[in-house]
């Protein structure tokens, strides 16, 4: 049997950092794979939305404490986060508890920083 990875189209590039383990924040380092979590926009924390980071195509992953990376990131749906898929816009990674933080840096070509729609003619 043959193992196809499905390519995912990321929305934005974004800085990411994972805190470091302790007081009930960070978790375990995440090794290279498509990690999915939680985000939080800005300081609010009543609506979250369903990511993955997609370490797997950059060939490392995140350790706890350590330095920040960039990384490529897919929304599960970029629509609901349109308002917000433009440079400087900060987010914390959520799984059950803050585990890092991020800034998007870039949004992807094809996807439209001012609405975040996809800009690609098909």
């Amino acid at each position: 049997m043959m193992n196809h990875k499905i390519g995912l189209k990321a929305d934005a590039v974004a800085r990411v950092r994972l805190f470091p383990v302790g007081k009930g924040r960070g978790r375990p380092a995440i090794p290279p794979i498509r990690y999915k979590c939680v985000v939080f926009f800005d300081d609010q924390r009543d609506q979250g939305y369903d990511c993955a980071l997609l370490l797997d195509e950059r060939g490392f992953g995140l350790e706890p404490g350590g330095s920040s990376q960039e990384i490529s990131i897919k929304f599960l749906n970029a629509d609901l986060v349109q308002n917000w898929l433009r440079p400087g816009v900060r987010f914390a990674l959520w799984e059950g508890h803050d585990i890092g933080e991020a800034e998007i840096i870039s949004v992807e070509p094809g996807r439209n920083s001012a609405t975040g729609k996809d800009t690609n003619t098909r």
